[in-house]
């Protein structure tokens, strides 16, 4: 569970940590508050999102582009998420997905680095955005599974990236499509 940091909270806190190491509140205050700023810069937020259909320009199986209306609620959305990195679904080809980023950061959000990966599925594809560098990148664009004793294709393919944080902390980003 998610606690709220209120103020009455922090003074508890540091009068039980003073109590116990005997030393003052304004010290442990600022041992604390130290802690506290080196924790915030270490917070992200990671989200994902099925974008439907964000495609800019037609395909020989797709005939509709995503409308300014359409694409200003996703940014909307977007926007209110405040994420630093953000997996898609259904993104178009490549030329979407710079549209896109390239929009948000007009509208206040950078996210420069990115991965658009592809699959047997030419028309919507697995994307990623970040505030933070992309330093290893496996697409997984061939990948299949048996079922019901027959072979299927996965219809988009799977991103997996590392990403790095900071000097001291990276992670490994998977993002899918499954209903594909």
């Amino acid at each position: 569970p998610v606690k709220q940091v209120t103020p009455p909270l922090i003074l508890g806190v540091l009068k039980k940590a003073a109590e116990k190491n005997g030393v003052s509140v304004m010290e442990e205050a600022k041992r604390t508050l130290f802690g506290i700023f080196e924790l915030a810069a270490e917070t992200f937020r990671v989200a994902a999102y099925n974008v439907e259909n964000y495609l800019d320009q037609t395909t020989e199986t797709r005939r509709n582009v995503k409308s300014a209306e359409a694409k200003a609620k996703v940014r909307e959305t977007i926007l209110a998420m405040k994420p630093d990195v953000i997996a898609f679904e259904e993104m178009g080809e490549l030329s979407a997905l710079l549209e896109l980023r390239d929009s948000l950061k007009r509208e206040g959000l950078d996210l420069p680095n990115y991965e658009h990966v592809g699959g047997w599925d030419t028309n919507i594809h697995v994307a990623v955005l970040s505030r933070f560098p992309i330093v290893a990148c496996r697409s997984h664009t061939n990948e299949s599974f048996l079922l019901g004793g027959r072979r299927f294709h996965v219809s988009r393919g799977f991103s997996e990236v590392d990403i790095k944080v900071n000097d001291k902390y990276q992670f490994t980003l998977i993002g899918a499509h499954l209903k594909s």
